[in-house]
């Protein structure tokens, strides 16, 4: 996944244990995400946690990018009787995350519908799961992964611990407004039975 996140949550194996490592807190960017907050303009801290020089396995399309013109052969695309995938393989791993959500706002605009849930009526299995991933912002995909995990029967314990004991405290503050926006709960209510399971699972 190309959001920046630890990836290991989406595929770890219950019942085995965590490897945990903590993030390094940026400062910097805690302040400056802090008074975004305050100002009520809630941008992602992982935008404001960046430095010069930060790369990434996916790089910004830096000449040609053109949201409307990715948001079109999307919808020609998905609007076709046979759907030919690699369409969506030469746009969405090829633009940032930022553009992704450009892209997304743009298809919205054109078409009046949202290009994560036309994915979701088009695609299965995988492939399904990586590209609404790709479309989602970090904290909007930290927020889906933590209701999966906590769905059905048994709650996915090393999902729940490895994002919220990775996360900055900024970070998870933007993941309790994504998780209420979302799915239209409080987080900390949500997680207050499942923790007694993980403290429970992990001996703490």
């Amino acid at each position: 996944m190309s959001s920046g996140y630890p990836t290991a949550a989406s595929s770890s194996t219950k019942g085995s244990t965590p490897s945990v490592k903590p993030q390094p807190t940026n400062s910097s960017a805690t302040s400056a995400y802090s008074s975004q907050l305050k100002d009520g303009n809630l941008t992602s801290y992982y935008e404001c946690a960046k430095k010069p020089g930060d790369s990434g396995l996916v790089k910004p399309l830096t000449s040609g990018f053109d949201p409307e013109a990715d948001a079109t052969q999307l919808k020609n695309c998905l609007k076709s009787s046979f759907l030919n995938e690699t369409v969506i393989v030469n746009i969405l791993p090829h633009r940032s995350n930022a553009q992704r959500q450009k892209i997304r706002l743009m298809y919205k605009t054109m078409y009046g519908k949202d290009l994560l849930q036309d994915l979701r009526d088009r695609l299965t299995g995988d492939f399904e799961s990586v590209t609404v991933g790709l479309l989602m912002k970090p904290a909007e995909y930290d927020a889906y992964l933590i209701h999966r995990a906590i769905q059905g029967l048994g709650t996915d314990e090393d999902v729940l611990v490895e994002i919220l004991c990775t996360r900055t405290n900024a970070q998870i503050q933007e993941l309790g407004h994504q998780y209420r926006e979302r799915m239209c709960g409080l987080l900390t209510f949500v997680l207050y039975y499942h923790f007694k399971t993980v403290c429970k699972c992990y001996q703490l």
